[in-house]
């Protein structure tokens, strides 16, 4: 079943994926061009997490019956759809917030 995406889904996929994205690239460029000091096992953390997330966010948002958020009912009346719908901005605001988590920890430890 297909579940189609809402503007504010939309919107805040696209934020944590740019957050993430943009996080494990400035721990590939704090690794390129060895700046990382006495941090290097905190850049590589972060780096570990920022891919882990990304991966796992877009997994479930695209997926959003996986996540067992929806339990399978015996009604077959019962439309999933709305509660898929609800799991997956569910999703989207948590992945919004380790995104942001994960860019804060970039920058205090850059700065």
């Amino acid at each position: 079943m297909k579940i189609p995406f809402t503007l504010l889904q939309t919107a805040l996929t696209a934020a944590s994926c740019f957050l993430l994205c943009c996080c494990a690239a400035g721990d590939g460029l704090v690794f390129y061009l060895s700046l990382y000091g006495d941090n290097k096992l905190t850049f590589a953390v972060n780096s570990v997490l920022s891919l882990t997330a990304l991966l796992l966010s877009l997994l479930f948002i695209c997926k959003p019956s996986i996540t067992g958020f929806v339990s399978k009912s015996s009604d077959e009346a019962a439309d999933p759809i709305p509660a898929l719908s609800a799991a997956r901005t569910y999703i989207c605001f948590i992945s919004l917030d380790a995104a942001v988590a994960l860019a804060l920890m970039l920058f205090g430890t850059a700065y």
